[in-house]
């Protein structure tokens, strides 16, 4: 496909620059001009019959992101079909991959900043893996790092359901499954993780790149990197990072076992026991740098007398309430429910005597509170464990609420807010 940076398409979007090239499109910068905003547009140009697998795939990922409605995975504006042009519409975010913050980075990461990271994407491929949607191609490159510090998972391209056929990806962070074009799950997700952080830890060195000694000569290099995931174990990480302890490396070992079953259950334990092991380094080692006490302090539950109510008694969208500040909940047990809001200090967490209660454990026992005043609606996070993000930001501060605001509560509730 010929390069278009410099048109305008629609009459509307300025491709301003051209950023790279994937498996079935091309991605630039363009200047959308009723937005008064830089957007991405990735764009697909069919231009003969041989491009109808990739016109697939394009088609694909829009039905994907229609449903990927989360904080933290990039989300769609609009697709657009013009004659034989097919293009995505998206938010520009300001900032770099991960693959490139790898490649500018003195030496490994510490087990902090790589948690900061794993905290939004576990979020995000967890909400993936509840629709039965696996991303199938989790790399540094397809992590995008804003300069506010937002983290987002983006390029579901190449995802899959537990029915499509094996195709795309990337060989260095490939499941054994997924090459030999066995059955995937949420698990293959797991595994490119595993070896994302792996390559974080070693200071970016990947652990299977097609330098075996067993390798033919005459082979790609592709084939022998697939190759090494399916029948070489990785090289201790020690060897490329001698601080880590015996639990991280444990964690890291567990997410990229050879067979599905010895690997995590879920992203969620995975990103709890890497908490659990980095909280080791942390009180181990003097040089680790620390997270914020707001991720890694649980709050006691407050003192509440009223009780919950269990979510079927509340009203549904078809039955909503008359008047008074609610919630609507977008995800898990509480999606299509209307939350009243009905103390001027309203509790979320996970204990039971919280006003609004939440199974999940990733969820703090006293999470984070609303509070309601004649200026209007303030929400702040209680010092949770795994955070409470307001329009994809984390709250470190009391913030005020707006109509139609969504705030998210640890890694896998979503709710809607209005007065």
């Amino acid at each position: 496909m010929e390069n278009l940076e410099g048109i305008t398409l629609n009459n509307r979007y300025y491709l301003r620059r051209f950023l790279g090239r994937g498996a079935s499109s091309d991605v630039y910068e363009a200047w959308d001009q009723h937005r008064k905003a830089n957007v991405a547009i990735k764009a697909l140009k069919i231009t003969n019959k041989g491009d109808h697998w990739r016109k697939e795939l394009f088609k694909k990922e829009v039905k994907l992101l229609q449903e990927l409605k989360h904080p933290y995975i990039i989300p769609l504006y609009e697709e657009v079909i013009e004659d034989d042009l097919m293009y995505l519409v998206m938010p520009w975010i300001n900032g770099v991959d991960l693959g490139h913050k790898i490649k500018i980075h003195e030496g490994p990461f510490s087990t902090g900043e790589v948690l900061r990271i794993l905290q939004p994407v576990c979020s995000a491929l967890y909400f993936a893996h509840s629709k039965s949607i696996y991303h199938c191609d989790v790399k540094p490159a397809n992590i995008l790092l804003e300069v506010t510090g937002n983290i987002y998972l983006f390029d579901f391209g190449v995802s899959k359901t537990n029915f499509d056929d094996q195709a795309g990806g990337t060989p260095a962070y490939m499941s054994p499954e997924y090459i030999l074009k066995q059955p995937i799950n949420h698990q293959t997700d797991i595994y490119s993780l595993g070896i994302t952080i792996y390559q974080m830890l070693s200071g970016g060195i990947l652990p299977f790149r097609g330098e075996s000694r067993l390798r033919d000569k005459k082979q790609k290099k592709r084939d022998v990197v697939e190759w090494e995931h399916v029948n070489l174990p990785p090289p201790n990480l020690k060897k490329y990072n001698p601080k880590l302890n015996k639990a991280i490396i444990s964690v890291v070992e567990k997410a990229i076992q050879k067979k599905t079953e010895h690997r995590y259950q879920s992203v969620l334990n995975l990103l709890k026991e890497f908490q659990n092991a980095h909280e080791i380094q942390v009180n181990n080692s003097p040089y680790e740098n620390q997270l914020d006490e707001t991720i890694v302090t649980t709050a006691e539950p407050s003192n509440i007398t009223k009780p919950r109510i269990h979510p079927n008694s509340f009203p549904t969208i078809d039955q909503p309430i008359q008047h008074g500040p609610y919630l609507i909940g977008i995800s898990e047990e509480w999606k299509g429910k209307f939350i009243p809001i009905y103390k001027h200090e309203f509790i979320i967490g996970r204990d039971g005597l919280s006003h609004l209660q939440l199974k999940e454990k990733s969820v703090s026992r006293s999470h984070a509170t609303i509070i309601l005043s004649k200026n209007g609606a303030v929400i702040k996070d209680n010092q949770s464990k795994y955070g409470t993000f307001l329009n994809g930001y984390r709250v470190i501060n009391p913030t005020s609420l707006r109509e139609g605001d969504q705030i998210q509560i640890s890694l896998t509730y979503i709710f809607e807010f209005h007065k």
